[in-house]
C-alpha cells in the first residue's frame, strides 16, 4: 500500500516524512534556547498552547546547517517535536513497496521514490531515539 509523504527542504536537502505524523506547519519564531541538551535541541517554541522541543536536524543527522523559516510539528509516538525547515514542497504518494519497510529501526535517513522523484526519507522513530540518547545521561 502506498503511503503519502510530505516533502520538506531542510539542511539543504529534500526530506520526506510520513504525512500521518504531521500536525501543522508554523513560522519558526520565538525560540527559547535550552541549556544542557548536548546540541540535540535548538530550543523550545510555542505551538498549540504549549512548549514544543525544536530538533537540531543538522546535529542529529550530520547534514549541513541551514537557516529555517518554518517548523513542522510532528507527533512521534507520545512526543510532539518541531522540525526546522526552509520550505514545504508538498505531498507525494510513495511508489512501489513502502520504503519505511526497508528502513531498519536505527536507520535515520533512507531512500524514497514518489511522484517521479527520489530523495531521502527521515525516519522519525530513529530521530526520536537519537534525540533521547543525546538527552539521557550515559
Amino acid at each position: 500500500m502506498a503511503e503519502t509523504l510530505m516533502l520538506l527542504r531542510a539542511c539543504h536537502r529534500v526530506l520526506a516524512v510520513p504525512s500521518g505524523a504531521l500536525r501543522r506547519v508554523v513560522p519558526a519564531e520565538r525560540l527559547a534556547p535550552m541549556p544542557g541538551t548536548a546540541g540535540a535541541l535548538l530550543g523550545l517554541m510555542p505551538a498549540s498552547g504549549r512548549a514544543v522541543p525544536v530538533v537540531d536536524l543538522s546535529r542529529l543527522t550530520g547534514l549541513p546547517e541551514a537557516p529555517a523559516t518554518l517548523a513542522v510539528i510532528c507527533q512521534v509516538g507520545p512526543e510532539t517535536l518541531a522540525l526546522p525547515v526552509q520550505e514545504v514542497l508538498g505531498f507525494v504518494q510513495e511508489d512501489g513497496a513502502a520504503s519505511a519497510e526497508l528502513l531498519g529501526p536505527e536507520t535515520l535517513l533512507g531512500g524514497y521514490t514518489g511522484g517521479g522523484q527520489k530523495g531521502q526519507r527521515l525516519n522519525l522513530g530513529a530521530l526520536h531515539d537519537r534525540l533521547a540518547a543525546h538527552l539521557s545521561p550515559v
